[in-house]
């Protein structure tokens, strides 16, 4: 009986060591569980400035974000603004370019309701081509077949023309005769001759002249002789300049031959013209004028 208590109570003093280091065991284990859920509260403080932090960094990542999309979307609207620009200036500059066409080189009309073309100006077109108060430049300086602006004449008609309406005759007529031939004997406004004409009229005078006045000679029989010698007659009213009497003789009475003078000369009576460069051709030219 005794002996069982004995057991007994080692088995008890046993199991009380058992619970005593099960309990020891425990406050390790509560103590490790303190450690764990103070380190668990530092992580979880941690974790919530962490969560914080990030939810800033959030919180600033979506203002950037609006404010980039704002700034997408007012370039978006700039960029369409000029690309309505660029539309807008690339149709100026194609309207420019047609009208800069059109005023070069447009000969059916008026150019842009005001005016004609640079192009028809130059050569003719509609509206400036045989137009009252119009005409190309082309047509001012070479057209001889009509009036350029149904009054006026080019200025190659004024200058060798003969068309019949140009009643004032051209250059051309005036310096070589009127007509469509320019011919010497015909007037060129009707009334006026041509400059060679004229030129013409004072080349028979001078040849004229020429029958009449002999020039210098020593005797009236080398004056004579001369003249006949050059296809000539002497006759009545003749002229010649005397170097051995210093006068003028003139012809009283023609000869009947050759050779030997047959006709009769005198003198005529002058005055001292020794200053004159020929005395003689200047009587001469006195009397016969």
């Amino acid at each position: 009986m005794a002996q069982t208590s004995a057991t007994n109570a080692a088995t008890s003093e046993t199991n009380a060591a058992t619970s005593a280091t099960n309990a020891a065991t425990s406050e390790t284990n509560a103590a490790t569980s303190a450690t764990n859920s103070a380190n668990s509260a530092s992580a979880a403080s941690t974790s919530e400035s962490n969560a914080a932090t990030s939810a800033t960094n959030a919180n600033t990542s979506a203002t950037n974000s609006a404010n980039s999309a704002t700034a997408s979307a007012t370039s978006a609207t700039n960029s369409a603004n000029s690309a309505t620009t660029a539309t807008t200036q690339a149709t100026n500059a194609s309207n420019s370019a047609t009208d800069a066409q059109e005023w070069a080189v447009q000969t059916t009309g008026i150019v842009d309701s005001t005016d004609y073309s640079s192009k028809a100006w130059a050569i003719g077109g509609t509206g400036v081509t045989d137009s009252a108060g119009a005409g190309s430049a082309k047509d001012w300086a070479t057209d001889t077949a009509n009036q350029v602006d149904g009054t006026e004449y080019s200025a190659k008609e004024y200058a060798i023309g003969t068309q019949s309406g140009n009643t004032s005759g051209s250059a051309k007529q005036w310096s070589l005769g009127g007509g469509a031939g320019f011919n010497l004997a015909t007037t060129v406004d009707g009334s006026n001759y041509s400059a060679r004409y004229w030129a013409d009229q004072a080349a028979s005078t001078v040849a004229n002249f020429d029958e009449k006045y002999y020039g210098n000679y020593a005797t009236d029989a080398a004056a004579e002789d001369a003249h006949e010698a050059a296809g000539k007659t002497v006759t009545v009213g003749d002229l010649y300049y005397n170097t051995t009497l210093n006068a003028v003789r003139y012809c009283q009475v023609a000869p009947t031959g050759s050779g030997a003078p047959v006709g009769t000369w005198a003198s005529i009576a002058q005055q001292d013209l020794s200053s004159y460069a020929t005395n003689g051709f200047a009587i001469a030219m006195a009397i016969a004028l």
